[in-house]
Order: structure tokens, then sequence, then C-alpha cells
């Protein structure tokens, strides 16, 4: 049996008062802290101490005893020492390392990367020092700054640094880690992946680690917190809803409803872990048009299975014909209605984990949007036309990840669009941060860069947007072909809270049921 408040002790980190200063203490998924000191992972324990200032009456007590003359070779021997300590650190220290072009075997050799370094509170980023802090940044968010391409920081862009707030769990998920976190198991297959056993409810591997964690961890963002039913309403006005923009500065405007329905593995309180008769699912993605007119209606359905390797049947219902289509698999790269998001982008990363392989690259700290003010939901609070957050929408947090590269298994490499996914999962939300995307041929592509407001649970906790459709400024920016895709949500809601005109299983999440979009 786990116990409760430690399963999640590496996620993460605060700083906690520890009377004049401050100390570093771990962070668990409810928000507890364990005040013993984070571990030096990837460093061999050595008996030497860095001397600090405030050490110097242990230096003063040496130099009584040793004399000048030898207190000088005594400091000598110490600095050589600890930089022999110290210079390995800061190697580890350097950050990921991602570029233009990655190769299919970029990461073959790669040594996962352990650090708990941090941007100070306070720090304010810009243009002029930006380049100090790239690696606590999204290799999408450096290619803003880089400036490289269309889609670029203006010369006044600035980031806020803040605390990183703690952000638990819905408390059934937790109990159902707890109870459940030692079932699962992963199971090899002829690809080269792995299909996931024994798993009922809550987070499958509470404690990644070991040759396969980056599956481990996969499996972990796949099965992360989803509620039961989830729902927002995205509008069509100059002030609130989605654009796509070209290039050129065209805009066109979208609204759009979302419906989800989770339905089996699931973690509420007043339902059973499958809804009977719904065994062989897992959830639905439904998304209605609603404007503008010419697509008013068309209407995309994603039903999962409940085996994750089977790509999700996915349904488009086209109004002009007044019925609804399967799409083919291929249809995993399409754009989804009328966007640059693809269906495998929604959620950050919406796949299938037994037809994908996993490497972790680092476990560290990366700058993230994680709590915005209500000046998110007003258009002119961003950098234009880049569409970037300016301070009033709230402060950038440090908050820890995995960083974890994800490539389709080799048989099914072939017409897929992307060959790299690099996803920065958060360790104690389990949420997808942002996802840099590189196209086919290794050419980096597209960011899903995502700013969030945290939505309160029944149960305490709290939910993240991207687990469903939720609260926040979601965006893809497509760097070679100078498109962008961004939405600003703030109608999510979940479950009892959700209308009751949009509890009917039947009609948002069948294909049956899209017959009556035009209703």
């Amino acid at each position: 049996m786990i116990k409760r408040g430690n399963f999640a002790a590496r996620i993460g980190y605060r700083d906690t008062p520890d009377g004049g200063g401050m100390k570093r203490s771990r962070m668990d998924a409810r928000g507890a802290t364990d005040q013993r000191a984070p571990p030096r992972r990837g460093l061999p324990a050595s008996p030497l101490t860095i001397v600090n200032g405030n050490d110097r009456g242990a230096i003063h007590a040496v130099s009584e005893i040793l004399g000048d003359r030898n207190m000088s070779s005594y400091r000598s021997v110490c600095i050589m020492a600890a930089l022999f300590v110290f210079i390995p650190a800061l190697a580890g220290a350097q950050g990921l390392v991602l570029k233009d072009h990655l190769d299919l075997n970029a990461f073959a050799s790669h040594q996962v990367i352990h650090s708990d370094a941090q941007v100070p509170v306070g720090t304010k980023i810009t243009m002029q020092n930006w380049q100090q802090y790239r690696n606590f940044m999204s290799y999408g968010m450096q290619t803003l700054f880089m400036r490289t391409t269309h889609w670029a920081m203006p010369d006044d862009v600035e980031m806020d640094v803040g605390p990183t707030t703690s952000m638990p769990l819905p408390k059934t998920f937790l109990d159902d880690t707890e109870k459940y976190g030692k079932q699962a198991r992963l199971v090899p297959t002829a690809d080269g992946s792995f299909e996931i056993a024994g798993y009922v409810a809550g987070m499958p591997f509470p404690h990644p680690g070991g040759p396969d964690a980056a599956m481990e961890i996969l499996y972990d963002q796949y099965y992360a917190y989803i509620p039961y039913l989830a729902y927002n309403l995205g509008y069509d006005d100059p002030e609130r809803g989605g654009w796509n923009i070209d290039r050129f500065g065209n805009k066109t405007q979208s609204s759009a409803v979302e419906i989800w329905f989770k339905v089996n593995h699931l973690s509420e309180a007043d339902k059973p872990k499958s809804l009977p008769g719904y065994q062989h699912y897992l959830m639905t993605q439904n998304v209605v048009v609603l404007s503008p007119e010419e697509s008013k209606y068309t209407n995309l359905l994603q039903v999962f299975s409940d085996d994750p390797a089977l790509l999700p049947e996915t349904y488009v219902f086209v109004p002009a014909l007044r019925r609804s289509l399967r799409l083919s698999s291929a249809a995993r790269c399409a754009p989804a209605v009328g966007t640059d998001f693809t269906a495998d982008d929604f959620r950050g990363m919406n796949i299938q984990p037994p037809i994908f392989t996993a490497r972790l690259l680092s476990e560290q700290y990366i700058l993230a949007m994680t709590n915005q003010t209500a000046a998110y939901k007003t258009p002119r609070n961003y950098y234009q036309p880049v569409f970037w957050p300016k301070p009033q929408v709230g402060k950038w947090e440090n908050r820890p990840v995995w960083v974890i590269d994800v490539q389709r298994v080799p048989r099914l490499q072939g017409g897929y669009c992307y060959s790299h996914r690099v996803a920065y999962i958060d360790r104690q939300t389990l949420q997808v941060l942002d996802a840099d995307l590189w196209d086919s041929n290794g050419k980096f592509y597209k960011s899903n860069e995502a700013e969030f407001v945290p939505m309160k649970h029944s149960e305490g906790g709290v939910v993240l947007g991207i687990g469903g459709p939720g609260n926040g400024k979601f965006s893809m920016y497509d760097f070679q072909n100078g498109h962008a895709s961004h939405t600003i949500q703030f109608e999510g809601k979940i479950n009892d809270e959700v209308p009751r005109q949009y509890w009917d299983f039947n009609r948002y999440a069948t294909p049956g049921g899209m017959l009556q979009v035009m209703q």
C-alpha cells in the first residue's frame, strides 16, 4: 500500500520559511510538504561542502589553527576540490538542447538530465536577457524569442516570474492511486512499445523509474484525471472566442461547444469505476462548431476504446450532406475543425501509448503560466499578433516536469505527421504544459503552447483545462507556414456543473446522436 501523501513525493519542490531564510521542501500531489532535502540525483555524494558567506566564522576558526600561510594553501585546496565537484554539476545543469532539425535517432545516446535549478521569483524576462533562461523554456517559446520565423516576440515583451502554486489533484483520484497504484504493469509488444495490464483507476505508475520510466510517464498522462463530464463554450465575437491567423494577418473567428464524457476507469465519488454497458469504451470527445455560418453544425466526434492500442473511431457530421461520415485512421494528422490543431494534439497529447515509444529526456523545471488572472479573458491583454500574454495576465511559475520524446513505432511512422513530439508533462497534475512538434522530415514544425486557469473540483483539488474542455488560453503555432490558432476559454464546467441539456450521452457521445445536431 502506498502511503498517502508520499506517492507523489518526486513530483516537485517548493520553498518554505525556515527562520530567517527559506529551505527546499518536496511537494506532493496534495500540496503537502516533506521537509527532507531533495535528492541530488545524478551527482555522487560528497563530504565536501562548498563554503558560502554564512560559514565565514568557520573559515576564521580554521585560519586561527593553521595560520595565514597554511590557510592560503587550505583555501586553494578547498577551491580546487570544489571545482572538481561543481564543474560536473554545471555540466549536468546545462539543460536540454533541442534543435530545428532532429533525425529519428536524435536522442539514441541521450543521457537523462536531472536538474533542480529554477528561475528566481521576481525575475523579469525580456528580449535583452531571455537567453539566460532558455533552459527553462519549451523549444517553441525559445523559437518565439529567437525571431527566426514569422511568429516572434515583440521588442517590449516581458515575462514576470512568480512563486509556484500547489495544484493537488481531486481526492478520489488520489485515493485510487494509493489503492491501485501497484497493480498496473507494462507488457512489451512486438513493435518495441508497451501495453498496460492491471490498470483500474488513478495514476497507474505513481513512481515512474527504471529503463521504461518514459513509457510509465506516457501512461500516467494518458490516464490523468478527466472528469466524467466536461463542457466548454467558445464565443465568436471580437472579445471572446477562437482565432485562426495566417502570415498576412488575416483572421477568421469561430465558436464551438465541447462535450467530453469519460465512462471507464473513473475516479468519481458518486460513480463506479466503469459505467454499466460502456466497459469497452474509455471516453468520447465531441466538438460542435457554432460559427462561422458556413461551418455551423460541423461536428467532430472521437470515440476512444478501452484498449489504448486502438485508434479512436472518428466521425464528422457534414451539414451539407446531413449525415455523419467515419474518417480513416490517417485523419489523425488532418486539421481539426479548420484549426492548426490535429486530433492527436487535443489534451496537449491525445495519442495511443502502445503504438508509440517514449524516451525520458529530463526531469527539470520549466516556466509555465498555470494560474492566470481574470485579465486572460481579454485579447488586448496579449502581445499581438503573436498572442502572447502580457504581465497582467499572470505570473510565470517554475513547474516541475518530465520532458519526454514520443515517436510512433517504426512500423507506423510512414505517413504520420510528426517524427518527434517533445512533451513537457507536469509532475503534479500529469497534464501536458507544452508540446513541441517536428515534421516527418525532422524539421521543427509546430508548438502547442498553453496557459491555464485551474478549475476547482467539488472534492477539493483542481483540474487543469487541457485535461478536457477547460479554462485558459490555448495556442498552436505553425512555424513553418506562419499560421496559428488561439482560443480563450472561460466557460469550463465539470460533472454536475454542466448544463443539463448536455448530460445526454446518446445525444453527444454517439455517431447516431450527431444526426440531431441541426435540430
